[in-house]
């Protein structure tokens, strides 16, 4: 059933992108990823993934919901014909593609477009069995005709891809560039910016793999900013990430160089978590990442080379062919750190001329009877665009007479600079409009629109007058930010000092108050104290230098944001009737006011880091009180009852306040949502608090009980108890919401409550003093990481951790009273378990099959050990980093030791011939420590010393199935000895350099491991054992393309301690990974590689306990972390 109307017009979008596929071949795989990359790139994807696919019928919401997208992706799969669902959507797609005009892109998921377009091979199945169902021959004709025409366009075929996460990256590109080309409606009325552009790319020379810089030189306004993006946009196709960074000065005004060099190299790398603390400093793997990319980044007004040298310091930070634009008004700044520098120059007369008749006729030329006004402005302008577009807009409407009356105004300032020009735009708004504009030009610039409205102190007044200023494009709303040039600003400010309306600069502020004749005309004072001069008067202020108080603010501030406020109190005559937000950090105030007050408006209260600051006054009249921000208020003794009638209070910070001893009970607050006590040291008791709360912060607080029923916090998200040291016991606790409960450094809490919370992802119980886990294991269903580090009471635990059917990574290191292990092989999706320091452990149970990381160094009681490896299957391997540390296992026993070796032996041989199947998908190592002072057996090459000399390799039939190589080393620490707390771990860096001799030519390499684990170093000899794929696979590649004339092959190794310890060599080994003796062309063949590799299973099955088991996929790892309210006391 077809929902297009007859109509030519078609339906509105509500989608960028829907997704046609059959549930059953790909739902869970392909799709769910290509739904994935599309939602990143922030395409609207409409997934039907409740389908069921067994009705006849399709619903008609399916087929409107294809209408309504933009277009449709169809991903044709083995079993996609065998679905008449699939099929009627296909229909309906098509018709969408001729009737409406919305597009179609195919994907061939491991069919063939030919037997997709002909329905033949592995395709043909599925259709024979709904043609034998269906029936209808006019139905059949009809899906055989569409797929024919699906299977024509052109899209894209899976096996033309190494990977699924390419092939997503690929259509993701594709589907961007067609619903979002280059050439964007938003650039065609930019009158003169193609000159700009050819210009430039010409400058860029994109062909060159160099490195370039160029910098964008000019005057404010004049289109530099513009230019830089048009550019962008219409390049941004032909590089790997791109970012645009505006607003360089601005932003350095609030954040150090290195915090603006982590955002952009975040946004680059797409990690907002690198740690880059230091200026001079970039880790290194942050540069090698930047190194592989290729970047088109904008760093928008820079004004100090400080600036430039912190976020493009150098050519060498970023891959071959990345360019640079930098838009500066300063030509010096360039002249250091650019290779070209274009100059940008007022417009041509006739783009002026356009541009102008755009903003004020909304056509390209202006009507006959106001060409000749239209050239002076032209004239007057002198090629600006800002100038253009704002006096246009003003114009905009404008009789002739109001033009010559423009004009005419112009005349008196001839030299001005541009912005005298704007000041004209201001002159012809109405008086509210002129206030409105004023205060976003001295306070309101950045602010969210909807804060700044209600400061304003009109509602829908203030609405209407910024959108006013939006129509007269002296204010811009991006993201709901009010922004605004900073010419128009400048020209706002200039007024604003004129006529003493708005204070926010402190000679203005020094010279108004002490005239008090002015006082009345103020409605907001913006001062930060610090920034006053040495030589300011301030006693000047005061009625008499004695009383040493402040003796007026004006009634009708609306705001007061007045930083390191010196006085102890307010005036005592500032009644505050019309004060929106107070904001005094760090201010020296004890006492706000004495006596009654009114602040009947008053929303936002910021008092943080005001350290002597010891109460707060009667806050029952400030009705409307939905933020109070005390934090670091160290002298803050209580909290007034009266806090219980701030029913619209939806934040309390009480973040610091070392010396709060108590708080009212706060139920009372049905829209509190955020509550902070983080370091309250002294705050002993938490009475109720609102069922509502979403985040509830009580890191290091002074906690000694909370009684409270946790049952009723539904509504909570976040809550954070860690480190209260004093805390001893919590009552059962139901989390329904949230998904990390951390009650590390609790080191008081010996016994934990019933843990109920079906979200909850992990749970971090280390450094407390449990004896036991708690019994509610199977209310924890989700529970993905368990951490009970370091609690040394803990001497079982309990079988009922097999419960947790979810978990998959266990921390038991440190539980010193841990002598035994219960049976973990239930765990089928533990991945990760630490055992370090468990002192009393004297041998491991029966474990996961599919354990990657077993971490059980200084285990010195521990005697056995079982093999826990499961077999990987083909196709079944992800990206792991397989690692098995058991240093300082002293008392491991033979039968141990041969399990580890045999169980090593296996997985590199298994991870090596996947990497050939795989493809490179992922890169994957693996490392193996135990104590011992031989290399394993079945090395091919090992010697003595740290040099290894091979004088004849394996033939070269052996040569050419070789996969890769593995290396070994036995070490012996020499000392000296280094304490745990200069180290927290052993790190050592082995190096070891190859060279490959043929009669061609020599190949040499240098591969480098950095092998780390806990404290102390190795108190005896220890074997290392490692495969590294991604650094030794070119020498393998180089190898087997030379087979035939290679005939030496020399090793050498060196290791170094990283804390300056001294180490030797005392063997080494070097060990070639072959599909074994067979054809290359068998080598290739990944079913024969799997066959082989079950011979070497099959030799190791006497020593080796395989278990197979069935597994389901991963349970989702933890989201996000949920949002933090944005508190305007931290703006």
């Amino acid at each position: 059933m077809s929902l297009i109307s007859s109509s030519t017009v078609p339906p509105k979008t509500n989608y960028d992108v829907f997704l046609s596929f059959r549930g059953s071949d790909t739902r869970i795989n392909f799709t769910s990823h290509l739904y994935a990359a599309l939602r990143r790139s922030h395409i609207t994807t409409f997934v039907d993934d409740t389908r069921l696919e067994r009705g006849e019928e399709i619903s008609p919401n399916l087929l409107k919901a294809i209408e309504e997208s933009k277009m449709s992706i169809v991903i044709f799969s083995k079993y996609y014909a065998s679905s008449r669902w699939c099929l009627t959507e296909l229909v309906h797609i098509i018709e969408c593609m001729k009737s409406i005009k919305r597009m179609v892109l195919p994907i061939f998921y491991h069919v063939d477009p030919t037997d997709v377009r002909n329905q033949t091979g592995i395709f043909a199945d599925g259709f024979l069995k709904v043609k034998e169902r269906c029936g209808d021959v006019e139905m059949i004709e009809r899906w055989i005709s569409v797929l024919k025409e699906a299977a024509n366009l052109s899209g894209w075929d899976s096996n033309n891809y190494r990977s699924e996460s390419e092939l997503c990256e690929a259509v993701v590109k594709q589907i961007l560039n067609k619903l979002y080309p280059a050439y964007y409606s938003a650039c065609s009325n930019l009158c003169g910016i193609d000159s700009h552009i050819n210009k430039l790319l010409s400058f860029l020379s994109l062909g060159s793999k160099d490195v370039r810089f160029i910098g964008i030189w000019g005057m404010g306004g004049i289109g530099k900013t513009t230019i830089a993006e048009v550019l962008l946009s219409r390049i941004s196709d032909q590089f790997d990430d791109c970012c645009f960074e505006s607003n360089i000065r601005e932003k350095s005004e609030k954040d150090k160089p290195v915090h603006l060099r982590k955002c952009l190299f975040s946004k680059l790398l797409q990690n907002e978590n690198l740690s880059m603390e230091m200026y001079h400093v970039i880790p290194t793997f942050v540069l090698d990442m930047l190194r592989r990319k290729k970047v088109f980044i904008v760093l928008d007004d820079v004004n100090d080379f400080e600036q430039l040298e912190a976020l493009a310091g150098n050519h060498d930070w970023f891959g071959p062919g990345s360019r640079v634009i930098v838009t500066s008004r300063d030509k010096e700044v360039l002249n250091n750190g650019v290779d070209d520098i274009y100059e940008v120059k007022g417009l041509k007369d006739s783009d002026s001329f356009q541009l102008l008749s755009m903003k004020a006729f909304k056509q390209k030329h202006p009507p006959k009877d106001f060409i000749e006004l239209s050239v002076r402005v032209v004239k007057y302008a002198k090629g600006v665009p800002l100038a253009l577009k704002v006096l246009g807009s003003h114009l905009c409407k404008r009789s002739q007479k109001e033009w010559e009356s423009a004009l005419d105004k112009l005349k008196q300032f001839p030299d001005s600079k541009i912005q005298k020009i704007l000041e004209v735009s201001y002159d012809m708004l109405e008086q509210n409009e002129k206030d409105i504009f004023l205060d976003i030009a001295c306070f309101f610039k950045g602010q969210d629109k909807d804060w700044v409205e209600d400061i304003l102190n009109g509602g829908g007044a203030a609405s209407m007058g910024i959108n006013r200023l939006k129509d007269k494009c002296l204010v811009v709303i991006d993201k709901n930010k009010l922004e605004m040039h900073d010419l128009i600003q400048e020209m706002g400010q200039d007024i604003a000092r004129r006529t003493d309306s708005q204070l926010w600069n402190s000679t203005n502020i020094y010279d108004t108050l002490i005239t008090e004749m002015m006082k009345e005309a103020v409605e907001g004072i913006f001062l930060d104290m610090s920034k006053i001069g040495k030589d300011t008067n301030i006693d000047a202020i005061f009625e008499t230098s004695q009383t040493k108080e402040l003796q007026f603010l004006p009634n009708k501030l609306r705001l007061l944001h007045w930083e390191d406020y010196p006085y102890k109190s307010l005036p005592s005559n500032f009644f505050m009737e019309n004060l929106v937000e107070l904001n005094m950090k760090g201010s020296k105030v004890e006492q706000l006011w004495n006596g009654n007050k009114c602040p009947q408006r008053l929303k936002w209260l910021v008092l943080s880091e005001s350290k002597h600051l010891k109460s707060l006054p009667d806050l029952s009249s400030a009705s409307n009180l939905e933020e109070i921000i005390l934090s670091s208020c160290k002298n803050l003794i209580d909290i007034p009852t009266s806090i219980q009638c701030l029913h619209k209070l939806v934040a309390l910070d009480l973040h610091g306040c070392e010396k709060l001893r108590t708080l009212p009970k706060l139920a009372q607050l049905e829209s509190l949502r955020f509550l902070c006590l983080v370091e309250c040291s002294n705050l002993q008791m938490l009475l109720e608090v609102p069922r509502g709360i979403e985040i509830l912060e009580l890191e290091g607080c002074g906690l000694e009980e909370w009684s409270q029923d946790h049952r009723f916090f539904s509504n909570l998200e976040f809550l954070s108890i860690q480190q209260c040291k004093n805390l001893r016991s919590l009552p059962s606790i139901y989390l329904n919401s949230i998904e990390k409960l951390s009650l590390r450094y609790c080191s008081s809490l010996n016994k934990l409550p019933g843990i109920t919370g079906n979200n909850i992802k992990e749970l971090d119980l280390s450094y407390t003093a449990i004896e036991e886990l708690p019994s509610t294991n199977e209310r924890l269903s989700s529970l993905y990481e368990l951490d009970v580090e370091g609690c040394k009471r803990l001497e079982n635990l309990s079988v009922n951790i097999c419960l947790l059917k979810s978990l998959g990574r266990l921390n038991l290191s440190g539980c010193s009273k841990l002598s035994k292990l219960p049976d973990l092989h239930g765990l089928c999706y533990l991945r990760q378990l630490f055992l370090n320091n468990c002192n009393k452990l004297e041998g491991l149970p029966k474990l996961p099959s599919q354990l990657e990381v077993l971490e059980a160094s200084n285990c010195r009681l521990l005697k056995t050990a079982v093999s826990c490896i499961r077999p990987i299957e083909p196709g079944q391997l992800r990206g792991a980093a397989f690692k098995f540390n058991f240093v300082n296992c002293l008392n491991l026993d033979q039968n141990a030791r041969s399990n580890i070796m045999g169980d090593a032996e296996l997985r590199i041989k298994e991870i090596a011939i996947c990497m050939v199947k795989e493809l490179q998908l992922f890169y994957l190592d693996f490392d193996l420590a135990l104590p011992g002072s031989e290399t394993p057996e079945w090395f091919s090459f090992q010697t003595p010393g740290s040099s290894l000399n091979v004088d004849q390799l394996f033939p070269s039939n052996f040569i050419s199935t070789l996969l890769d190589f593995a290396f070994c080393i036995v070490v012996e620490y020499q000392g000296p000895a280094v304490t745990l707390k200069e180290y927290s771990h052993f790190y050592l860096l082995v190096t070891c350099k190859c060279c490959l001799k043929t009669t061609k030519g020599n190949r040499q390499a240098t591969i480098t491991h950095y092998i780390y684990h806990g404290w102390p170093p190795f108190e005896s000899d220890h074997v290392y054992l490692w495969y590294n794929h991604p650094e030794t696979r070119d020498l393998s590649g180089w190898l087997r393309q030379n087979r035939d004339s290679v005939y030496e092959a020399s090793f050498q190794f060196e290791a170094k301690c990283v804390h300056g310890g001294n180490v030797k060599l005392k063997r080494c080994g070097v060990h070639l990974l072959s599909a074994g003796n067979e054809s290359r062309s068998q080598a290739t063949d990944v079913n024969f590689m799997w066959k082989s590799l079950q011979s070497v299973r099959d030799s190791l099955h006497s020593r080796l306990t395989v278990i197979y088991e069935e597994e389901e996929q991963p349970p989702t790892r933890l989201k996000q972390l949920p949002r933090f309210y944005k508190l305007h006391g931290y703006r």
